[in-house]
């Protein structure tokens, strides 16, 4: 069974909203890893309830008065979040070349180059070198890999496809 989370009503799929902002200027931040939930509204358009699994509360009152300000201060609390590795914003390609070789697939990264696309990252659906190899001639076949297409500046990466089932 695939759940989908986003607007789920399902318990078994975690949204961890720790951030709560009011148009009047302020927001709450919820410091917990622990599963919450936030009534507002549908009780009571007079209160917020909020309801935490965690023993302790570690919870911050931020002023703003602009939302700008608010995320600001949010800022100041948890930091900003760290950039990921240059090469995620460019082009993966989910290499398909032919046969399981090392050549095949520098072919493959210096026509990129050639037609002057700046390809940086190679990934593959399905397992890497021989069929029926062992485990280390598999590993020594992805370094091989790792090592030629490196020179030609493009990485190897793992294409994943998540599915929360």
């Amino acid at each position: 069974m695939v759940l989908r989370c986003l607007g789920v009503r399902d318990s078994r799929c975690l949204q961890n909203h720790s951030l709560l902002y009011e148009h009047e200027g302020y927001g709450l931040f919820i410091n917990t890893t622990f599963r919450n939930k936030c009534d507002m509204g549908s009780r009571s358009l007079m209160s917020c309830t909020l309801t935490i699994d965690d023993p302790r509360l570690d919870l911050f009152f931020l002023y703003g008065p602009s939302f700008k300000d608010v995320l600001a201060r949010y800022d100041e609390i948890t930091g900003w979040p760290g950039l990921p590795p240059k090469e995620s914003f460019g082009i993966w390609h989910t290499a398909r070349f032919q046969g399981d070789s090392v050549d095949a697939a520098l072919i493959l990264a210096k026509k990129w180059r050639d037609l002057d696309i700046p390809i940086d990252i190679f990934a593959r659906e399905e397992e890497l070198g021989p069929a029926n190899a062992t485990e280390a001639e598999r590993m020594a076949f992805i370094k091989e890999l790792t090592t030629a297409l490196g020179k030609v500046g493009i990485k190897l990466g793992l294409y994943v496809a998540p599915m929360l089932t």
